[in-house]
């Protein structure tokens, strides 16, 4: 569900009141902070009523610059380019949800790059039923490809919701996988299993220099890195490992 875009200054302990720095601007429902006077959103063109990037910055007056090339060009329906904002490292990044592709650009929306998960979902599977007031709806769940993903100076972890070739089908129904990316490389670098707790599954993570926190049902569980991941924030170099 869209709302209406409205930011305010940071607050003072004592005061009630902040005061609007932009109100009415777009409509969005993904924003992520770039600095203090920067936000990148995810919007929707007045023009196409496609799916856009977009960057709000507030120096010297509030102004919304929208992309259309960013990630409208790869959209067919109104549902096939859904998908995650990310930031991370002077990079914007969009993690397609039912398609194994995954977006990064600069701040100016100008420059786009892709690489593609190991998935082999190349075009968003979605049967789409078209209302007689011209609304369209899903026939059908789509198959989701990716259902959530973080980005941690430079490493991109993605919740993959598809059993890989490879896979053994009991671990896979009792965990959730997790593939990790370099995204300067653009290669995989291997995955990671986090076990169910019950009936419960992974629905949200989160990535520090030593840490990964995993919300599992209404349990936060911390997992402590392995050395050959923290090195990667280091260096910044993947090794295409396939071993778990």
């Amino acid at each position: 569900m869209m709302e209406v875009f409205q930011l305010y200054t940071e607050g003072e302990l004592g005061k009630k009141e902040a005061s609007v720095i932009s109100y009415k601007n777009a409509y969005f429902d993904q924003l992520q902070v770039i600095d203090s006077i920067r936000f990148a959103v995810r919007s929707q063109s007045h023009k196409s009523k496609k799916q856009v990037l977009g960057i709000l910055s507030l120096s010297p007056i509030p102004k919304l610059n929208f992309s259309e090339n960013s990630i409208s060009i790869h959209q067919k329906n109104i549902f096939d380019i859904d998908g995650k904002l990310l930031l991370d490292n002077k990079k914007i990044y969009y993690v397609f949800y039912y398609k194994n592709k995954i977006l990064s650009n600069d701040y100016t929306l100008q420059k786009s790059e892709h690489f593609n998960t190991i998935d082999t979902i190349r075009e968003a599977k979605i049967k789409i039923i078209t209302l007689s007031n011209g609304h369209q709806k899903m026939g059908a769940p789509p198959l989701m490809t990716n259902k959530n993903a973080v980005v941690y100076q430079s490493i991109l972890f993605n919740h993959s919701n598809l059993i890989g070739k490879h896979e053994n089908k009991k671990q896979w129904s009792k965990s959730s996988i997790i593939d990790v990316y370099n995204t300067k490389t653009k290669k995989y670098w291997g995955s990671l299993y986090v076990q169910n707790r019950g009936n419960n599954k992974m629905s949200q993570m989160l990535v520090s220099d030593k840490y990964m926190y995993i919300l599992i049902g209404q349990e936060i569980v911390r997992y402590r890195l392995a050395q050959a991941i923290k090195e990667q924030f280091k260096i910044g170099e993947a090794e295409n490992l396939l071993s778990e």
